[in-house]
C-alpha cells in the first residue's frame, strides 16, 4: 500500500469547514474504507470507523455544540435514512 496523502488536519480542516458551510444539520462523514477512495487517501491517525471520534474534540474546538457533532458524525445520516426508508426496515 502506498503512502497517505491527506494529513490529518487539513482533511478534519475540510471536514469542518464543509460542516459550517453546509450547516451542522445538513452535513455528515462518510468513509470509503472498504473501497471507492481506499485508505491511501484516509489520514493515518484514521486506521478504522472507530477512529472517526477523534474528530470530536476537533469539532468542539471550533464552536460546534454537542447536538451538532452528533449530527454530523452520524445523527444526520440516521435521520435522514429513517425518512426515506420503508417502516420496519
Amino acid at each position: 500500500m502506498g503512502a497517505r496523502l491527506s494529513p490529518y488536519g487539513m482533511w478534519s480542516t475540510r471536514s469542518i469547514t464543509s460542516a459550517r458551510w453546509l450547516d451542522a444539520r445538513h452535513a455528515g462523514l462518510g468513509t470509503d474504507f472498504d473501497g471507492g477512495f481506499g485508505m491511501q487517501v484516509v489520514p493515518a491517525e484514521i486506521d478504522t470507523i472507530a477512529d472517526l471520534q477523534k474528530l470530536v474534540p476537533l469539532l468542539a474546538d471550533k464552536g460546534y455544540n454537542p447536538d451538532d457533532i452528533t449530527a454530523i458524525l452520524g445523527g444526520n445520516w440516521l435521520r435522514h435514512l429513517l425518512y426515506l426508508l420503508p417502516e420496519g426496515l
